[in-house]
């Protein structure tokens, strides 16, 4: 069911994927978790108290999972608030589900030490990591951080792509390993395909530590093009009402307001990729949100092979 994706040749390939297609990847995710989610209560933990719109959209995703699986989410936490979260009593019975992404590994050391303390801390809570690619740069603290997910007998590790599940399965035990896409497919049937017919591309650049330096595009889009400096002010806002310990209705507005930002900026984005006809991106959800939206994408590698990688996984007409 995929048409025109030509593995990465050179810096890049051309993309777009039917929505059918996206549609048998969300089922997939509901065959291998939802008969562990459904109908229980869960915790999302390490949800996104930022503004990189990629990671609002695996927020939103996961919130349709837990919906289509009938489950009840009873609480979500972020790093900010974790020590919340920590103290309180959590039911054995509760499934606490740790955010996907990309940030599995050594390259952002604040989630992934929120991984390893709450899978250290809740040995007998079935624990699944939504779907994630994995970068380490150090195999030292890979076969640390192993030591500590082999040891949880309920744990499952999702990874998005063939390359994290093959290093994974080297150091922890392939029984707790599933290969699966990324949870903004969950959106495939929740935003309007419409765009621009115009052939205009948008330029799609990274800006941060995962830019790919040999792309000679100078400069593009990204992210943060679309942040406004109200954003700005109710992050912090939601930021202060989650630090430390405050009361339980304060905590909660913080959690509303991330929630009410999520929405508006994924709208804003869904909103600036329908005005283009092909979205030429570095950014993987860049290229995912392309795709649920039904626009010819040419793909770019980050600096790390990432997009590439997951691509090949889920994008391969040879599949």
């Amino acid at each position: 069911m995929v048409s025109e994706y030509i593995g990465m040749i050179g810096t890049n390939a051309s993309l777009r994927v039917h929505r059918q297609t996206l549609r048998e990847q969300y089922a997939l995710i509901i065959k291998d978790l939802g008969p562990v989610i459904s109908d229980n209560k869960v915790i999302h933990l390490d949800i996104p108290l930022h503004l990189n719109i990629g990671d609002l959209l695996i927020d939103w995703g996961t919130e349709f999972f837990i919906r289509d699986c009938n489950a009840s989410c009873i609480s979500r936490y972020s790093v900010r608030d974790l020590d919340r979260f920590m103290s309180r009593d959590t039911e054995k019975s509760t499934i606490l589900l740790l955010h996907g992404g990309g940030n599995f590994g050594d390259i952002y050391p604040i989630h992934q030490k929120l991984r390893l303390k709450v899978v250290k801390a809740y040995p007998n809570n079935a624990i699944i990591i939504l779907p994630q690619t994995v970068h380490y740069t150090d195999e030292s603290i890979l076969v640390r951080d192993a030591a500590v997910f082999n040891n949880h007998r309920h744990l499952k590790v999702c990874l998005r792509d063939q390359k994290s599940f093959d290093l994974l399965a080297q150091y922890i035990s392939s029984e707790k390993l599933l290969l699966l896409p990324d949870m903004a497919v969950a959106l495939t049937d929740e935003l309007d395909s419409g765009h621009s017919k115009s052939g205009k591309t948008l330029f799609f650049r990274r800006r941060d530590i995962e830019k790919c330096r040999v792309d000679g595009t100078q400069t593009g889009f990204d992210w943060m093009d679309l942040v406004t400096k109200k954003d700005e002010r109710h992050l912090r806002l939601s930021r202060r009402c989650l630090r430390g310990k405050k009361g339980w209705l304060k905590n909660h507005y913080g959690h509303r307001l991330q929630k009410q930002l999520r929405d508006s900026l994924i709208k804003r984005a869904v909103a600036h990729f329908q005005q283009y006809g092909v979205i030429d991106s570095d950014r993987l959800h860049g290229i995912i949100l392309a795709q649920l939206l039904q626009i010819q994408t040419v793909v770019r590698d980050n600096s790390y092979g990432k997009n590439s990688d997951y691509c090949d996984a889920w994008f391969n007409q040879e599949q």
